[in-house]
């Protein structure tokens, strides 16, 4: 698989903490994500089968695979994964995602498949999102690189997609012989624009994105 793995986007994963003596909680880091730039390609009509095929708005419409590679941080040995969310939401309700798959691997090594479930979410909405959890806890989510692939389904005169990126993840931590868990997720999902040539950008926001 060819993709960019370039870091064009660091996503901080914070949760809240109450510390003696402060009137409010602070905010903690526990994490990130890291992802690369995606790669667009265009996926003709008749490469379609089944009912996809029967469609009668064919005419009106485009779709486009795009991969989108990302890296959880490592974590020190006192830590780990137990479960992260990756998920990307479009401003266009127009743009759908004809089919999800799950995430496949851009680094050597062993597959997540005997490891790790996934799921996925949001076909035929804009709204998408990848599920990972290993299927032992006490191993945790590999920190390695992954690829999220969609399907999109958009209307043939769209030559550009705007939306958003967000993560969240549940980190187990120990203390005295036994783990705590606590939720982090990205404090403001980050912005994107992504064209239909496969030109990327991250737009301005005042997101704990941090472009890289």
């Amino acid at each position: 698989m060819s993709v960019s793995t370039d870091t064009i986007l660091r996503l901080d994963l914070y949760n809240r903490e109450q510390v003696l003596a402060a009137p409010e909680p602070r905010l903690v880091r526990q994490a990130s994500v890291s992802f690369g730039r995606p790669t667009v390609h265009p996926v003709r009509a008749d490469q379609f089968t089944g009912l996809h095929k029967l469609r009668p708005d064919l005419h009106r419409k485009q779709f486009l695979l795009v991969q989108w590679p990302f890296d959880l941080e490592k974590l020190p040995a006192n830590r780990r994964y137990e479960s992260m969310t990756v998920d990307i939401e479009f401003d266009n309700e127009a743009v759908v995602a004809l089919d999800i798959l799950p995430p496949a691997y851009d680094a050597p090594g062993p597959s997540d498949d005997e490891t790790v479930r996934i799921d996925v979410r949001g076909v035929g909405r804009p709204r998408l999102a990848w599920d990972l959890c290993p299927v032992d806890p006490a191993c945790g989510l590999r920190p390695r690189s992954r690829v999220m692939l969609v399907i999109l389904d958009l209307p043939a005169d769209v030559v550009r997609l705007t939306g958003t990126l967000g993560a969240k993840a549940v980190v187990a931590r120990r203390r005295l012989g036994r783990f705590d868990t606590t939720t982090a997720e990205s404090q403001t999902p980050a912005p994107f624009e992504l064209g239909i040539d496969g030109t990327f950008a991250i737009l301005p926001s005042a997101s704990s994105g941090s472009p890289v």
